[in-house]
């Protein structure tokens, strides 16, 4: 079937729609970056307090997304359970779409990306963003070559014994790149909020959860399309992993805010001010309240866990959660300046009143993305969906033949 035909019942197609839609963002998105890199970082509303901003959210959420995709895959070979097995090569598909828009996402956060080969050449093998770039390599080309390794297996031509050896490699690997992650946050002793040894644990149990909530959407909708079989109780199953992924991340999340709130030092209860009744404490409740309450509700009560629609919603609120967690994280790390501002310390958007300037940082407030930076996250998102969206279209991975899917 090719991408403008017509299927049966006479209903055009909608992929050539979805890609075009997909190629605009992508578009809009390259634009905002060369604006960016002809007018310089002061586009965006990073400033000398906050030095990083929605890019690097990007980068957390993208990399939390893939590291969740790969270790369902891995693990059905790793643990010899056949339960997830027809949705393994979709995972793994999502997981190398999330890891290339991982990458990308750090590109627009350089200054000067044309710089970039200096790491290269010449890394410092102290710094933990080194030990990221090594990973994050070594991941992208792995998750690569697990997809191909299965989908040669299935045709007969690699063994079990070969993809289980492989998915030995692949398990661990997939939760080294968030551990390697969250320490690049959990290593900086000078922002205490971070500084924590839960940091790669909390990483790791929020990737799992959106990772695992965006394979359910993935999978939902391609079961919808007919391009993969996926019975009721595989979706139960599924769900039932996810409950248990958001029970595990909000324990994380419970023990890291008493450890902070208990000895009531300064460093920690500035940074839970600005979490629970500050600026951050719509992100943070719409995470705990929608992202773990009502998910876990549509997912475990019996009149809502059988409807798809229902399972996607709460996949969304899952993974909108865990977006809003990595905003705040880099937020409240902030919460605490390196150095005392003066009046004209540039900690926000440009204000003639250095007073507003002043109160801004005392309040924890000072950034939200400009257009520009929105511009390019909507299109590593686009990306992301793209590079999917063609996996699933050119490459046999499901389990109806291409010509009866209608993608």
């Amino acid at each position: 079937m090719t991408a403008t035909s017509v299927k049966s019942e006479g209903r055009v197609s909608p992929y050539p729609t979805w890609l075009v839609l997909l190629g605009l963002l992508v578009v809009a998105g390259l634009a905002g970056w060369i604006i960016q890199l002809v007018q310089g970082l002061v586009v965006t509303d990073m400033r000398n307090v906050t030095v990083w901003g929605l890019y690097i959210v990007s980068f957390m959420f993208f990399v939390g997304l893939s590291a969740g995709g790969l270790i369902v895959s891995s693990a059905t070979k790793v643990f010899k359970t056949t339960r997830f097995d027809s949705i393994a090569k979709i995972a793994t598909l999502l997981s190398f779409s999330c890891i290339v828009a991982a990458a990308v996402s750090i590109l627009p956060d350089m200054g000067r990306p044309e710089r970039l080969w200096h790491m290269i050449i010449h890394p410092n093998f102290q710094s933990p963003l080194v030990w990221d770039m090594i990973i994050i390599g070594i991941y992208a080309a792995l998750s690569a070559v697990y997809l191909w390794m299965m989908i040669r297996h299935d045709r007969g031509a690699i063994s079990s014994d070969a993809l289980r050896r492989m998915a030995f490699f692949a398990l661990p690997t997939a939760i080294l790149v968030h551990s390697v992650t969250a320490w690049i946050f959990g290593l900086q002793v000078s922002h205490p909020f971070w500084n924590s040894a839960l940091m790669a644990p909390l990483f790791i149990s929020s990737a799992l959860v959106s990772g695992t909530a965006l394979l359910m959407i993935a999978v939902l909708w391609l079961k919808r399309i007919g391009y993969l079989e996926f019975s009721g109780s595989q979706t139960r199953s599924l769900g039932a992993l996810l409950s248990v992924f958001i029970v595990v991340d909000l324990f994380f999340l419970f023990s890291e805010i008493i450890t902070e709130a208990y000895p009531q030092a300064a460093e920690g209860t500035e940074a839970l001010e600005l979490l629970i009744t500050g600026a951050g404490a719509p992100m943070f409740w719409a995470e705990v309240l929608l992202g773990g309450v009502v998910a876990l509700y549509l997912l475990l009560s019996r009149r809502t866990r059988e409807q798809p629609g229902w399972v996607v919603l709460a996949s969304v609120f899952v993974i909108i959660g865990i977006f809003f967690k990595r905003f705040n994280l880099l937020m409240a790390g902030f919460r605490l300046p390196l150095v005392s501002a003066e009046a004209t310390v540039q900690t926000g958007p440009v204000s003639p009143n250095a007073d507003t300037l002043l109160q801004t940082l005392e309040e924890g407030l000072g950034y939200f993305p400009s257009a520009v930076e929105w511009a390019i996250f909507g299109g590593v998102i686009a990306l992301t969906a793209l590079i999917f969206t063609l996996g699933v279209r050119y490459l046999p991975l499901g389990s109806v033949p291409e010509e009866e899917a209608g993608v």
